[in-house]
């Protein structure tokens, strides 16, 4: 008996966790999109994966994440700070040639459109703090906080402490645009392309694994993957 209890116990801790962290994960939903009708029935099993970010170093981190996601998958994926060179300013022919070098079918370009910052206020609010009963003392501490007890000045100081006032304050997120492109390595030409809004991710790696997430799906159901 006691070893079923045990289980019942270990698997509501483990849903208990499952849900936290689901609840806790990064949104990200693709507001728009648009594919090539002439370019369906290829698929595309490497990437070279690009940021356009404004600094550099969170552009790598993304890149990086990206493609993790994507070899996660089963498929080929490269960020672009690992191609020799592609850390310089590039000609045309020149980012040409190490896409090609690479042995990449696809290039994808993730390119920041904007980052908007939503203040939302949240409002005071009052909890009860428990504590232990006393004898012919009112059960409600609500009645004691806002009627003031005559007898006994111990009656109004205990009564305050149980109701706890919690001051209001703003509260900042951020929703990040993208916009993710899709390049057929063969002749440059874009097959697909969408823009996404993801709210107030953790940093560019969160950014990253649940914007990849989305465009895996999309670029899925589209029929671009070279995976079942």
């Amino acid at each position: 008996m006691k070893k079923w209890k045990d289980i019942f116990r270990y698997s509501i801790v483990s849903l208990a966790i499952l849900l936290g962290t689901l609840s806790c994960s990064t949104s990200t939903t693709l507001v728009s999109s648009w594919a090539d009708p002439l370019a369906q029935g290829v698929t595309y099993n490497k990437f070279v994966i690009m940021a356009i970010f404004r600094n550099p170093a969170n552009g790598e981190t993304f890149e990086e994440r990206v493609s993790e996601e994507f070899r996660s998958r089963g498929l080929k994926a490269v960020p672009r700070f690992a191609l020799e060179g592609m850390d310089t300013d590039l000609s045309r022919e020149e980012m040409e040639m190490r896409v090609n070098d690479s042995g990449a079918d696809g290039v994808l370009i993730f390119r920041m459109i904007a980052v908007d910052m939503e203040n939302t206020y949240v409002r005071p609010t009052t909890y009860v703090v428990k504590r232990t009963k006393n004898p012919g003392w009112w059960s409600d501490p609500y009645w004691g906080y806002y009627h003031t007890y005559p007898h006994h000045y111990w009656g109004n100081w205990h009564t305050s402490t149980q109701v706890v006032w919690a001051p209001g304050y703003w509260e900042s997120n951020l929703t990040y645009r993208i916009e993710t492109s899709l390049y057929r390595a063969s002749d440059k030409k874009l097959v697909w392309t969408a823009t996404s809004s993801t709210y107030d991710p953790q940093g560019e790696s969160d950014l990253a694994e649940s914007l990849s997430k989305s465009v895996l799906k999309s670029l899925k159901r589209a029929g671009y993957l070279a995976t079942k």
